[in-house]
């Protein structure tokens, strides 16, 4: 169960209520939803409860089958309350908390697991630096991306797509909305957070904005980008809109390769991409199923 997914999850959350406020008729259980929690009330409860790849609830700040990225920590976030939280659940440990959190990287590098309680002391650590860079993710959107906004037309839409063998494409976008600067045009947009900037191109490049705006009828969208890393000055969060127009080409190109995937799929033969099995700092949850035909780890849904 990977930090990404909940995460993402709970930030999704905390912006789709700030997108709601720009909402220009609301319905009734909307307005109540507006009033009955903040974006960061709604983030910080979908932070402590999550479900596992069984659908099962679990508790996510001490969840031993949490797994963190090395980038999810950040030492300069965890201030007072934070440090406090942790003095209370590991008196021990007073004071070297960041040391402990290297010696850990150190162990799961050299691909030496960790037992159970040094993962939850690890764990707890990597869940407060992101619940605090969670919330200023969250300050930093409201600050630079709802002052921007006009008004919402829809948040969290299910679609879905057939292509010419009836096989469907199903996705949620985020949101769509009208921008201050361009009346009257209707943007759809994915909300994205990011490690680096996204490039001038990357809308028009973009296989998911296609399917969004094929389906939508609309030829213009965004991706609004929160970018992760935290400065130390302030804004210690930065932001983009990226905005386009999605080609035909590249809508031709994202059902080209849809209907190859489905082909694959049904044939049981792929092609292996030996190149990201690294991409995020460990091994990709299938890698021991991919190379070795070793099954372990994965659950069977």
């Amino acid at each position: 169960m990977y930090s990404s997914l909940f995460f993402g999850n709970a930030l999704d959350a905390a912006f789709s209520l700030l997108l709601l406020g720009k909402k220009r008729n609301p319905t009734e259980e909307e307005l109540d939803q507006l009033l009955a929690q903040t974006p960061e009330d709604v983030f910080l409860a979908a932070m402590r409860q999550g479900k596992n790849d069984l659908g099962e609830p679990v508790d996510l700040p001490f969840c031993l089958d949490a797994d963190y990225y090395f980038s999810d920590f950040d030492a300069s976030l965890l201030g007072k309350k934070p440090l406090q939280l942790l003095r209370t659940e590991f008196p021990d440990l007073d004071g070297s908390f960041p040391a402990f959190w290297d010696e850990c990287k150190a162990q799961i590098k050299d691909k030496r697991p960790l037992n159970d309680e040094d993962k939850r002391i690890y764990n707890y650590m990597n869940w407060l630096s992101l619940v605090e860079k969670g919330k200023l993710m969250i300050a930093a959107y409201k600050r630079d991306i709802i002052p921007t906004i006009e008004e919402v037309l829809e948040i969290q839409k299910q679609i879905t797509l057939p292509n010419e063998t009836g096989d469907l494409i199903t996705g949620y976008i985020d949101f769509k909305c009208v921008f201050k600067d361009e009346p009257g045009v209707v943007y759809v947009c994915d909300n994205k957070t990011s490690s680096s900037r996204y490039g001038a191109d990357s809308v028009q490049k973009s296989e998911q904005l296609a399917t969004y705006c094929e389906h939508e009828g609309v030829k213009t969208a965004a991706y609004v980008v929160v970018l992760k890393e935290v400065y130390k000055k302030e804004p210690r969060l930065r932001t983009q809109v990226v905005k386009g127009v999605v080609t035909e080409e590249t809508f031709e190109k994202t059902f080209d390769q849809f209907t190859k995937m489905m082909y694959d799929v049904e044939s049981g033969k792929f092609d292996k991409n030996e190149s990201s099995c690294y991409s995020y700092g460990r091994p990709c949850p299938y890698y021991g199923l991919c190379k070795y035909n070793n099954p372990e780890g994965l659950v069977k849904k």
